[in-house]
């Protein structure tokens, strides 16, 4: 798996997945430090976790309605949910991962968003 995609490749990805994974899609700018920390720091860990992940270079790509931050993350938890959007990563690794880790519960129908996140 390639981790830097095109924004139309992105937009195939999304408007096909079949959601038996995590996905997250994250726009990044090669400028910016939270960006690398994301690709150093997270990337390894959340495929190690199972989740698929794409980057999507935005000093690369035309995007029609660019996200107002980077890192800006997009995470396809399941089929009939909107995708959640985090901007930036959190100041601490740890809270991100428990996010993850909630995330991939709802996948696997073991949580449900409320449960997770309310």
């Amino acid at each position: 798996m390639k981790d830097f995609i095109t924004y139309d490749e992105g937009v195939q990805l999304t408007l096909s997945w079949n959601y038996e994974k995590l996905l997250c899609v994250a726009f990044l700018d090669e400028e910016c430090d939270a960006c690398d920390s994301f690709k150093n720091l997270m990337l390894p860990e959340l495929k190690n976790m199972g989740v698929d992940v794409y980057l999507i270079d935005m000093n690369k790509n035309v995007v029609p309605f660019p996200p107002n931050n980077t890192p800006t993350t997009f995470w396809y938890i399941k089929k009939d949910l909107p995708p959640m959007q985090k901007k930036g990563i959190p100041p601490n690794k740890d809270i991100m991962m428990e996010q993850v880790k909630k995330m991939l519960k709802v996948n696997r129908g073991e949580l449900n968003v409320e449960e997770a996140f309310m």
